[in-house]
């Protein structure tokens, strides 16, 4: 034999592919477009085709009907199971619905009865959630995204009439880490604690995706790569080449701190967003962000948050480029990628529970929703009062403006209840606008009261100082309108 064979064996047997078992499954995109097309990716988000072959194979729910009895449906949304094998891979995926949730959607889907009676399940169940009604059942219908594919047979509705309720994904590919998106399709998880529209609890469902099937996603949704929004230098207004972060340099413990102290005593970051353990319960938790997103989707998601989902109640910071950039080295360097905040522990900031929010609520935050109206791209046009403060101050301040909003227990300071006259009465009109355009900061008060002055315009935030006056039903001291002695401010207004 000669001397050398035994290399060449040697050699073969190393260029041999590893067996089947030990081997990560090796994504493909074109697949992966595909399963996304079957799947009904597009029912929630833009940028990802079409949903035409879904909306073929998932049945028209007959809203009053007697297709789907109330006791069907209640039991089936506990744990939806394929019983159509024929159309597969298309299937009904997993919303985890909450037993008050399933009450609403069966009642809606039967008419409004539980017509077995209120000795079963649904009928028990029913009586343990009067706010389930048939109307409340009609918005989760929609808020969830169901309408996306599912007609109900109603007169003037069809299939995806329902607004996109997760963001676009054209530039996912640029904005998300590959490892991450992976993670998160094998075992979906909430980022946005109070859905993609705040207040509505929207949320993505668990498709009981294979490792192949999770392996093609993957594949097919980091090839989308859309140009991500160009970031404007807030100091100097100069656009940027892209948004690019500063050259990588390893950060002092010195500039780690003070992007840390921008984060927690300057800025209002936290207002929205949680950061080790405290802060908000709207936006995705900042810890582990840089996991989560690439350098360029994390600079994107801070300098320009609008331009990188139109439908965001996020503000543009009116904070100087280079202190924002302080805070995204902070965000980077603290539990980023290969930091011990990789996608295991990501995952488990992402397991919060959702903030505590009622049907009617819900409902409401819904109506008010961006993309239900159009979308700041769907020709909007300016918002009136009451949509600009539901939208972007209700979050906190409730919709009531009794300052009782769902995010108000995680922040430090109670919000200002909008609705007390006594104390209402005793701030101008242009404090008010002050605060709502520059932020509490300038008022000496909260950091965590963003500033909407670059996000609102004038008028819209004229409007909204006009619907406080409304829920206080009271008028600013009469000095601050001008008006002469023994006049008072607010004579001659209509009052709600």
């Amino acid at each position: 034999m000669p001397k050398f064979l035994p290399s060449i064996l040697v050699l073969a047997a190393l260029m041999l592919p590893a067996p089947a078992s030990s081997q990560e499954p090796v994504g493909d995109a074109a697949r992966g477009e595909a399963l996304a097309t079957s799947l009904g990716c597009a029912a929630c988000h833009a940028g990802v085709g079409s949903v035409d072959e879904v909306r073929q194979r998932a049945p028209v729910l007959v809203a009053g009907g007697a297709s789907l009895p109330a006791e069907f449906t209640f039991g089936y949304l506990a744990a939806p199971e394929t019983r159509r094998p024929e159309i597969a891979p298309t299937r009904m995926p997993d919303f985890r619905l909450t037993e008050e949730e399933r009450v609403a959607l069966a009642l809606y889907l039967a008419g409004g009865n539980a017509e077995s009676g209120a000795d079963t399940e649904v009928g028990r169940a029913s009586a343990a959630h009067p706010q389930a009604t048939a109307e409340a059942g009609a918005m989760l219908f929609r808020s969830l995204g169901c309408a996306g594919c599912h007609g109900t047979g109603a007169t003037g509705e069809e299939p995806g009439m329902a607004p996109a309720i997760g963001p676009d994904l054209a530039s996912v590919g640029l904005r998300l880490r590959s490892v991450w998106i992976g993670s998160f399709l094998a075992q979906p998880r909430t980022v946005r604690p109070a859905g993609y529209h705040p207040g509505t609890l929207s949320r993505m469902p668990d498709f009981g995706l294979s490792g192949g099937e999770v392996a093609d996603l993957t594949a097919y949704l980091s090839s989308l790569r859309a140009p991500l929004p160009r970031v404007a230098a807030a100091s100097t207004g100069r656009i940027l080449s892209g948004p690019q972060a500063p050259a990588a340099e390893e950060p002092s413990p010195w500039l780690l701190a003070r992007g840390e102290s921008y984060l927690t005593a300057r800025m209002s970051c936290l207002g929205c967003h949680s950061w080790r353990g405290g802060g908000g319960r709207i936006g995705p938790a900042l810890d582990g962000a840089a996991a989560r997103l690439t350098q360029q989707g994390l600079r994107a998601a801070v300098l320009s948050p609008r331009g990188l989902h139109p439908a965001s109640v996020m503000p543009e910071s009116p904070f100087r480029t280079d202190l924002l950039d302080d805070v995204l080295r902070t965000l980077t360097a603290v539990g980023g990628a290969g930091s011990g905040g990789g996608p295991p522990e990501a995952a488990a900031q992402d397991r919060r529970p959702p903030p505590a929010i009622s049907l009617a609520d819900r409902e409401r935050y819904w109506r008010v929703a961006p993309a239900a109206a159009g979308g700041p791209d769907g020709g909007e046009g300016p918002l009136d009062g009451a949509t600009v403060y539901d939208r972007n101050c209700a979050l906190c301040h409730g919709l009531d403006g009794g300052g009782g909003g769902f995010n108000a227990p995680h922040l430090p300071v109670r919000p200002t209840p909008h609705n007390d006259a006594e104390l209402m009465a005793a701030r101008p009109d242009d404090t008010l606008f002050d605060g709502i355009h520059g932020g509490g900061w300038v008022l000496d008060r909260s950091h965590r009261m963003p500033a909407f002055g670059r996000s609102l315009s004038r008028p819209e935030i004229a409007a909204a100082v006009t619907y406080i006056r409304d829920l206080c039903r009271c008028q600013g001291p009469s000095w601050s309108e001008g008006a002469g002695p023994g006049e008072s401010a607010g004579e001659g207004r209509d009052g709600p």
